[in-house]
């Protein structure tokens, strides 16, 4: 983005209960006039957002008690509204800074955001919060409460709050980044959006829900990460020179590869392979990828099927990627994947080593690691770039 991003606290802010940082999206849209249907939607403030959703305020316009008070308070900051695919690393900064300066005061946090680019976020967050012991949680919609009777906001929004709120909601607490959306809570860095239209927007195909909301909300226990020890700890600088390439019939007769791989500031590449990890045995695909990768490029393959993981090395067509340094993603989707080598390459205190050894590691409950002798780490391929330059690599 090149404009600045500026965050704005409510001046009522209470400091308990749950922040909400509204970033605009499909959710804080009504028509532009509202009693004209056809009219454009436009991104409402935060202040009128709330104001027209009568479940945030413990009494009505009139003064009397609101029956459908959420029951806790709730609490206000406002990032310049965007639609959500122009959220980017500078984007993501804000809100983790957001959370970091406010962790104190909070049982938990929402974040309401565009659809689009949710996941990103999520797997963004889930990286650069380190040491969570409390909700964050983001939420969107389809269809606005605003400007639609029938809706998916409202249920979303309200049911993320309680998720955020534990202490008043007596649910177990959720302590890591999670998206909730239409009846389910996903981990947020194991989701991917799944339908441009229908309100089960998202999915999480290789892991199971955090919890359900049906008539009860049940937290499901059993897949919950535990929470953080030692205080939150923020990890704010991020390196946006990585690219996703999708394997696709006929890369390998044209110059593409070579052009991207080659791009002078690249410093990560996700590539996501046919089924566990195959690409095209040529070498007008394996060479720029070596090149790319003794030039000290990290690479990672993931897998573009909705689901699954990649086993490098099980198949032929995969075991050549092994051997010119390409690293297994394992079960990652290719969002997390392409977030985490942002993250990771934007840390000054990692070595490049460090972050060879920590792509193929699980960070914040992002992959599940299925050992396997020489699949997915360092390979003799990935050494020479990086000791020229940080000296010898424990494997």
């Amino acid at each position: 983005m090149s404009e600045k991003i500026e965050h704005v606290y409510d001046r009522e802010n209470r400091g308990e209960g749950v922040l909400v940082i509204y970033t605009g999206g499909t959710i804080g849209t009504m028509h532009s006039r509202p009693l004209d249907p056809t009219s454009p939607l436009t991104v409402v403030s935060w202040q009128e957002f709330r104001r027209r959703t009568s479940s945030l305020s413990a009494r009505l316009a009139d003064g009397s008690p609101n029956p459908r008070y959420i029951g806790f308070n709730v609490d206000g900051c406002s990032l310049t509204p965007v639609d959500s695919c122009n959220i980017g690393p500078d984007y993501w900064v804000e809100i983790a800074r957001v959370i970091h300066d406010s962790y104190e005061h909070y049982d938990g946090f929402v974040v309401l955001h565009g659809t689009d680019t949710m996941v990103y976020t999520a797997s963004a967050l889930s990286f650069m919060l380190e040491g969570l012991d409390k909700p964050v949680v983001l939420t969107g919609a389809q269809l606005s409460h605003l400007a639609n009777v029938r809706n998916d906001a409202l249920q979303n929004l309200l049911t993320a709050l309680m998720i955020a709120s534990p202490a008043s909601s007596g649910l177990p607490v959720v302590p890591e980044v999670s998206i909730f959306f239409h009846e389910v809570l996903l981990r947020g860095n194991r989701s991917r959006k799944v339908t441009s239209s229908g309100l089960a927007a998202f999915a999480s195909p290789d892991y199971p829900p955090l919890a359900t909301a049906g008539e009860t909300i049940v937290v499901d226990r059993r897949v919950i990460r535990p929470a953080g020890t030692g205080g939150l700890r923020l990890r704010s600088r991020l390196d946006p020179n990585v690219i996703s390439v999708i394997f696709f019939p006929g890369i390998q007769e044209s110059s593409i590869l070579e052009t991207l791989l080659s791009t002078p500031t690249l410093r990560g590449v996700v590539l996501m392979t046919y089924g566990a990890g195959n690409a095209p045995d040529d070498e007008r695909v394996l060479g720029p990828i070596a090149a790319a990768v003794k030039r000290g490029v990290v690479a990672v393959a993931v897998t573009q099927c909705t689901g699954g993981r990649v086993e490098l090395g099980r198949y032929e067509a995969s075991a050549r990627l092994l051997e010119v340094g390409v690293l297994s993603g394992h079960d990652m989707t290719p969002e997390a994947a392409l977030v985490k080598l942002m993250v990771l390459l934007g840390d000054e205190n990692l070595s490049p080593a460090d972050v060879l050894n920590l792509v193929g590691q699980d960070l914040a409950g992002e992959l599940s690691v299925q050992p396997a002798a020489g699949r997915g780490f360092l390979t003799s391929a990935s050494r020479p770039a990086l000791e020229g330059r940080h000296g010898q690599i424990s494997a």
